[in-house]
C-alpha cells in the first residue's frame, strides 16, 4: 500500500468535478459541548497558519453518474460525524465545537470540466485540497472525481485533526461499498462506528488526575534527560537551517514472499516483526554514524478500548524508543534488546503527548519518527489491489523533521519517508542501508553480527 503527496502520483486526464461538503440550512448547526481529543486539540492550535496538514487516498470506483457520486458522498459524509463538525479555538483560547445532523449535510459539485492534461488535472486537485481541507473551518474535508474511458476515480482529503491511516484506509471500501447500496439496496453496507467526538471526552476522563509521578510522565523525563532535553532528531546532520518543503522517498522494500521470510526471520529470533525492522534501523544508524544507540519517537494507535476499534477519527498516540545494539550480537541477540526495549515503553502512547508537556513542564516536538502499520487484515483489504487503493498527503514544510512509515500490506512492505528537501543527501543514504539491511535479513535469515 503506498503512501505518497499526491505530487508523486500519476494522475490520468478526463473530466474533472470537484466536490465539497455543505450545510442544507444554516440553522441546522447546533453547539457541542463535547471535548476534542488531547491529538485534535493540539493539532488545531498548531495547525493554523501552518500550511496543508490534510492526508487522504485515491481509489477507482469504476462507472458511475454525477448523481450516485453525490449522493454516494453525502451518504458517506453523514455516516462520520467527525467531517460534520466543526472546531475552533476562539480569541480567549477555549475551544468551541459546532456539530451538523446527518440529515443536514448535502454536498455540492464544482465542475464537470473536462482537462485533456493529467499533470493539470493533478496540480487542480492538489491546490483545491489545500485551501479546502482548513483545521479550524468547515468543510474540513474535499473530494475530486476523474472521468475517463474506464471509470471514475474519487480523490479524497480531509485534515489531519479528524483521521488518521486506518480511517484514510477504509474510505474506499465505504465509498464503493455505498454505491453498490445505492443500487441495490439489499446490498449491506459497514455498520455504523462509535462518534471520534466521543472519544475525546472518553479519553480526557482516563488521564484526568495525572500525576508528574506517573509512571509514563517519568519514563519520557528520563528519555528527554538522555536524549539533551528534546525529542531526538535524524541520526546524521541534515544542513537544514529555514523551514523548507519536504523531499520523498518512496519505495517497496520487499514483496510478498520476500516480507513473509522477514517475518520468519524475525520469528526465529522470538521477535515480531516491527521489533526486526527497528533492529534493522539501528543497524543502519551505526553505519551511518558509528553510533550503537539509536533514539527515536514511534507512533501506536490509541483504539485500545473495543469500541473504538473500528471509528473513523485521529487515534494515534507518540512514545518514545531508545536501545544499544550490543558488540558483537547478531541479528536475533540485537532483536530482542531491542524487543526489551519495546516493551519497557509499551503503552505510553495511551498518555496523550499535551498532557505529558503539562506535567513535565517540557516541550516534545518530534523530529525523528518511524512508524509501521500491519494492514493486511483490515476491512475492504481483499478489494485495494482491484481499485488501486492509495494513501496520500499534503505537502509539509519543516527544516529538521525526518519521518518514515512502513506498511505491511499484502503486497509487501513499502517504505514512505519525508525529510527536508535540502537534506537529501544526508537522508537518503541511510535510508538506502536501511533498506539494504531489511532486504539482506530476508534473504538470508541472518546478518552479520553487531561490531561496534
Amino acid at each position: 500500500m503506498e503512501l505518497k503527496e499526491l505530487s508523486d502520483c500519476g494522475v490520468r486526464p478526463g473530466t474533472l468535478t470537484l466536490w465539497r461538503p455543505v450545510a442544507a440550512r444554516a440553522s441546522s448547526w447546533a453547539d457541542d459541548e463535547r471535548a476534542p481529543a488531547h491529538a485534535h486539540e493540539a493539532h488545531l492550535r498548531a495547525a493554523s497558519g501552518a500550511g496543508p496538514t490534510w492526508v487522504g487516498s485515491s481509489f477507482r470506483l469504476g462507472k458511475a453518474s454525477q448523481d450516485e457520486i453525490a449522493e454516494v458522498l453525502r451518504r458517506w459524509v453523514a455516516r462520520h460525524e467527525t467531517l460534520r463538525s466543526l472546531l475552533r479555538v476562539e480569541r480567549d483560547g477555549q475551544w468551541c465545537r459546532w456539530t451538523l445532523p446527518g440529515s443536514g449535510v448535502r454536498v455540492r459539485a464544482i465542475g464537470p470540466r473536462r482537462i485533456y492534461d493529467g499533470e493539470a488535472v493533478r496540480r487542480r486537485i492538489e491546490a483545491f485540497f489545500d485551501r479546502a481541507t482548513p483545521p479550524d473551518a468547515w468543510p474540513n474535508t474535499a473530494f475530486a472525481t476523474v472521468a475517463d474511458a474506464e471509470g471514475v476515480t474519487v480523490y479524497f482529503a480531509g485534515d489531519h485533526g479528524h483521521l488518521d491511516g486506518y480511517s484514510v484506509l477504509v474510505v474506499a471500501s465505504e465509498v464503493r461499498a455505498l454505491l453498490a447500496n445505492l443500487r441495490d439496496p439489499s446490498v449491506p453496507v459497514p455498520a455504523p462506528s462509535a462518534s471520534y467526538l466521543d472519544f475525546g471526552p472518553d479519553e480526557r476522563a482516563g488521564v484526568e488526575g495525572l500525576a508528574a509521578e506517573h509512571d509514563t510522565v517519568l519514563r519520557w523525563r528520563e528519555f528527554l534527560d538522555s536524549t539533551g532535553g528534546t525529542c531526538p532528531g535524524f541520526p546524521g546532520r541534515l544542513n537544514a537551517t529555514a523551514e523548507v518543503r519536504q523531499g520523498n522517498d518512496y519505495r517497496w522494500l520487499l514483496d510478498g514472499d520476500q516480507a513473509d521470510a522477514f517475518g520468519a526471520a524475525a520469528r526465529d529470533a522470538g521477535v515480531t516483526t516491527p521489533a526486526g525492522l527497528l533492529t534493522c534501523l539501528g543497524l543502519a544508524v551505526r553505519e551511518h554514524t558509528g553510533r550503537a544507540e539509536t533514539a527515536v519517537l514511534t507512533l501506536a494507535h490509541t483504539r485500545t478500548n473495543p469500541r473504538w476499534h473500528s471509528s473513523f477519527g485521529w487515534f494515534v498516540g507518540v512514545s518514545p524508543l531508545r536501545f544499544t545494539l550490543a558488540p558483537g550480537a547478531g541479528f536475533a541477540g540485537a532483536a530482542r534488546d531491542v524487543a526489551v526495549a519495546l516493551d519497557r515503553y509499551a503503552g505510553m502512547a495511551s498518555v496523550p503527548v499535551p498532557v505529558v508537556e503539562r506535567l513535565l513542564g517540557a516541550s516534545i516536538r518530534p523530529r525523528f519518527v518511524v512508524s509501521y502499520m500491519d494492514i493486511r487484515r483490515m476491512p475492504g483489504a481483499d478489494e485495494w489491489a482491484a481499485c488501486d487503493n492509495r494513501m496520500l498527503r499534503s505537502g509539509v514544510t519543516a527544516s529538521d523533521e525526518v519521518y518514515v512509515w512502513i506498511t505491511r500490506s499484502r503486497r509487501g512492505l513499502h517504505l514512505s519517508a519525508r525529510f527536508p528537501g535540502t537534506a537529501r543527501d544526508a537522508v537518503r543514504p541511510f535510508i538506502d542501508r536501511f533498506a539494504d539491511t531489511v532486504g539482506a535479513l530476508a534473504a538470508t535469515r541472518e546478518l552479520v553480527p553487531v561490531t561496534v
